[in-house]
């Protein structure tokens, strides 16, 4: 009995080699809950596991199965099947197993739904799996699971046959073979020797949640709106001794299996939204998945605290659980990305290859400008603007700035501020995301911009540590939010001239109550809505951190671009209004230093002055910048994971949806073969093996082994 030790999706003389020296094979139970090709969860420890169902849960449940060859061809011809009893036993009675039609060089189909038909039907279907038992089960008498035909098939295929195994529980009992006569008594016997815990147990994992809050509290310039009491993430697994579940010791576990390390690191940072117990999930899937595309690297995943505002009203209201508040999440994200470079450079792997998905890239890119050494790092579905990883665009307040800038990602406030597209909007000038422009590079004020902020990751790219940026174009989260078109310009070009959005157009853009559409736009929306207080101007959804810059208008009486003007008067009140974008142009560039056209935050109020502001003149400078850009400069590219980077080698922007799906299979109900933000997670491993399979090559030089 021969597995899969190298875990490279085939069986081998290697593989034979190591069962020959009874060398003991490493894997996890099955105790998560996966369903069809896109649902359940992939946290350890769900109360209705996998294993308890008699059944192979879908292409998700398909990596927590392990091959293993049985080599039975001459003893079919001693011993025949109809003579003598063929038993596979566990003592420990911790196994199920299901017949397959695999052979050894293509015992990894059922991972990739390549193959015969019956390889097909267990990925496809619900194929039945057999608990295999103390007193042992019968392979020729299972005609009803499948273990008749295996038999005959062995017989007339000669060459050995494939099962699939998974773990019901943690042990370290063997796999056993045996053949006796009618009579009971045993003429051959052979043993897998295995161990088995649970997946947790096989990598290590740090938790920056705790070191964020005590961050906070040191440094003693922001503190996190809200703490919480709990699900605060599982403790550091990083030492030998750490390695203990549910009192039970598995370090032996661990370090039988870490010692086939091939001594690369890679280290992986989850998204936003994702709690600490989400957060266990996220990380064993993505150890799964390189695991069976063959990375042989220590794998470390990173939980950070990127669910702030998490509340029981939105799990209530919406489904799903949602942090509403992304821009606090933001600056978590940044501090959390300083902490991680120190862990980095105190803990040997500054020559890791890192992964991060969503907003963990800002985790990432924060540490690598701080100064975190890396070897390679891939970007993928990441939540941060494309200019922040772009040189400054130097183009001039009258150029044509929309070339420069993505062209829904403007207000149509202030681009088209009376719905009409042939009226000249408010400037660019005038605009809070040019507002650092007015300063020059001694003033504090001239770093209020998401332009190349996190450039060193662009800078990397020609010494050594590349970042390979995997988007998609149809993400629903970074999809961008365009309002019913009213009217078009001469030229014909589409553009959108509708008011702000508001609560109205988003709930009939979203499905709050359908998972598929949650997060749908939001993205853009963050960027969109700063300065404006909300989903609308009435309905606070953020607190105040998004109510000023950005969008919003500046109606401080004192600076006179919002003006009421008492005429014969309406129903007794006055008339009030913007001063116009004809007007507002002829504004001195060097008024707008105190005076900007955007909302103006009082709480701020050192930042609006004529006078120099040096940046050793503030308190708490880099707090401050990183509160600022959270939360009133917008942004006007799209996400990173949106289109790709345009200043990287298109060798390193990798199209997700173009690679990997289109053309290919994908899941039925993913119509037009769609990709969604999260199905780096949910999307069975058949369907995208491809890219952990390039994922492992670039961790390994090139080679898959």
């Amino acid at each position: 009995m021969t597995p899969d030790y190298y875990h490279n999706r085939m069986i081998d003389d290697k593989d034979r080699d190591r069962a020959m020296n009874e060398d003991i094979f490493y894997f996890w139970i099955n105790d998560d809950d996966d369903q069809g090709d896109l649902e359940g969860s992939d946290i350890p420890g769900a109360s209705r596991p996998d294993w308890d169902n008699a059944v192979v849960d879908g292409t998700r449940d398909l990596e927590d199965f392990f091959p293993v060859s049985l080599n039975l061809v001459e003893l079919l011809d001693i011993y025949l099947p109809w003579q003598y009893h063929y038993r596979l036993k566990a003592v420990g009675e911790n196994l199920n197993i299901a017949f397959t039609d695999l052979t050894p060089t293509d015992s990894g189909n059922y991972l990739t739904a390549e193959g015969t038909n019956m390889t097909r039907e267990i990925v496809f279907s619900k194929a039945e799996t057999v608990p295999v038992t103390k007193a042992g089960i019968d392979l020729f008498k299972l005609k009803k699971q499948g273990g008749r035909q295996f038999m005959e098939r062995l017989r007339l295929q000669e060459q050995p046959g494939v099962i699939l195994v998974e773990g019901r529980k943690a042990g370290t009992t063997p796999l056993l073979l045996e053949i006796t006569d009618v009579n009971g008594n045993k003429v051959f016997s052979s043993q897998l020797n295995l161990s088995l815990a649970g997946v947790e147990m096989m990598f290590r994992q740090k938790n920056l949640i705790q070191p964020l809050f005590d961050f906070y509290q040191t440094n003693a310039f922001v503190t996190p709106d809200h703490v919480p009491t709990t699900a605060l993430g599982p403790p550091d697994r990083l030492k030998l001794q750490s390695f203990v579940d549910a009192g039970q010791d598995y370090s032996a576990h661990f370090s039988g299996f870490e010692a086939d390390n091939d001594g690369n690191d890679f280290v992986f940072v989850h998204g936003y939204n994702t709690n600490g117990e989400e957060a266990r999930g996220s990380q064993t899937e993505i150890f799964k998945r390189m695991y069976w595309s063959g990375s042989h690297a220590r794998f470390l995943g990173v939980t950070w605290y990127g669910w702030d505002s998490q509340s029981s009203f939105w799990q209530g209201l919406c489904a799903g659980k949602r942090a509403i508040n992304y821009h606090i999440n933001v600056r978590h994200a940044y501090y959390t990305g300083q902490l991680l470079k120190q862990f980095v450079a105190s803990n040997n792997l500054s020559n890791a290859t890192f992964a991060a998905h969503s907003l963990g890239n800002m985790v990432m890119a924060s540490a690598i400008k701080n100064g975190m050494n890396y070897r390679q790092y891939f970007m993928t579905n990441a939540a941060v603007p494309e200019e922040a990883f772009i040189p400054q665009i130097a183009y001039a307040d009258d150029a044509n700035w929309a070339t420069n800038t993505g062209k829904l990602m403007y207000h149509p406030d202030w681009r088209y501020p009376n719905g009409d597209p042939n009226e000249e909007g408010y400037k660019p000038f005038l605009w809070a995301t040019e507002w650092y422009k007015r300063f020059d590079q001694t003033d504090y004020r001239q770093s209020m911009t998401w332009r190349d902020f996190f450039g060193k990751v662009t800078q990397n790219q020609g010494k050594g540590a590349p970042t390979y940026n995997f988007y998609s174009t149809n993400d629903e989260v970074f999809r961008p939010f365009t309002m019913p078109l009213q009217d078009k310009p001469v030229d014909g070009t589409e553009v959108n001239i509708d008011r702000k959005p508001g609560l109205w157009e988003v709930l009939k853009n979203i499905s709050c109550t359908d998972v598929s559409r949650v997060g749908t736009y939001s993205w853009s929306l963050q960027e969109l809505l700063k300065g404006l207080g909300g989903l609308t101007d009435q309905i606070d959804l953020f607190g105040t951190d998004s109510r000023f810059g950005g969008w919003g208008f500046n109606d401080d009486p004192a600076d006179g671009y919002y003006r009421c003007v008492p005429p014969e008067t309406v129903d007794g009140e006055e008339t009030c209004g913007r001063m116009s974008p004809a007007e507002a142009q002829k504004v001195d560039p060097l008024t707008l230093k105190a005076k900007p056209l955007f909302s103006k935050n009082l709480n701020n109020s050192f930042l609006y002055s004529a006078d120099p502001l040096p940046e050793q003149s503030v308190t708490n400078a880099e707090a401050k910048r990183i509160e600022l850009l959270a939360n009133e400069f917008p942004a006007l590219t799209y996400a990173a994971g949106h289109r790709g980077v345009s200043r990287f080698d298109r060798e390193f922007n990798i199209d997700i949806r173009g690679r990997y799906i289109k053309g290919g299979r994908w899941p039925r109900k993913r119509i037009k073969k769609e990709w969604r933000h999260n199905d780096i997670y949910s999307v069975g491993y058949p369907y995208l093996y491809g890219m952990y399979d390039y994922w492992a090559r670039l961790i390994d030089g090139g080679n898959l082994q």
